[in-house]
């Protein structure tokens, strides 16, 4: 076991952890942020690292714009001795939390989420329909799944109703299956389609099969053909000139 250990102690690090986004107070939501930025700073140092005021700067590093601005403020104060410091990365991100998030973050969510429908494919209304719910995790799980298939098309709610999901995991997945199979119908029916709308166009000039068949044959004959045949028929002088 000691050994084991040791070797493991070894291993070089070679997985490389994406660095979060910055952050300008509104762009990504401050939960998303402090969710990738905690993840970040936990797989760089661990838990001990989250203690300390280093983590703090770190992730102070990646402010931007108002949130920036924001941070210069309070780091004036504490330079004045108006404001304690932040210790750990767990009081930095209350305080960013507290400071960017909406007054009423549950309001907001409801009223997105009154007016949210499926535009275009699932996984985007799905996403979006997912943001909405980090903001009301006191939503029960039958008014989620019912809110979520209320949203979809009407093709795809009525293949997910008749399934009867008992979870929004189970209830998003039937619908992204449902837009797989709708889409590729439509991909199979539109060449049947575009073969169909060929068959049934006529010619451009408008003439169908049998008026193109009744037309009248052209004379193959040439010019002097036609000069020899009209020497030799009969001289009929003109009933205008008896």
């Amino acid at each position: 076991m000691y050994q084991q250990q040791q070797q493991q102690k070894k291993l070089p690090k070679t997985i490389k952890v994406p660095r979060p986004p910055e952050f300008n107070g509104k762009q990504p939501t401050p939960v998303n942020w402090c969710f990738s930025m905690h993840n970040y700073l936990f797989a760089e140092g661990g838990a001990d690292f989250l203690n300390t005021s280093t983590a703090v700067h770190t992730a102070a590093a990646y402010l931007r714009g108002t949130a920036l601005n924001w941070w210069r403020q309070h780091e004036q104060e504490v330079h004045r001795g108006l404001t304690p410091e932040y210790e750990n990365w767990y009081h930095f991100r209350d305080a960013v939390t507290t400071q960017f998030t909406p007054v009423q973050p549950e309001v907001s969510a409801r009223e997105k989420l009154d007016t949210l429908r499926q535009i275009r494919d699932v996984y985007s209304y799905a996403n979006e329909f997912t943001s909405c719910m980090l903001e009301l995790p006191s939503m029960g799980e039958g008014d989620r799944i019912h809110r979520f298939i209320m949203g979809l098309k009407p093709e795809i709610r009525a293949h997910v109703w008749l399934q009867n999901p008992t979870t929004l995991t189970k209830a998003t997945e039937l619908a992204v299956k449902a837009d797989a199979v709708l889409w590729e119908n439509k991909n199979h029916l539109r060449p049947f389609n575009n073969m169909r709308q060929v068959q049934h166009s006529g010619p451009r000039n408008g003439a169908t099969p049998m008026e193109l068949g009744s037309a009248t044959p052209v004379d193959p004959s040439t010019p002097a053909e036609l000069d020899a045949a009209e020497a030799t028929k009969p001289y009929r002088p003109d009933a205008t000139t008896a």
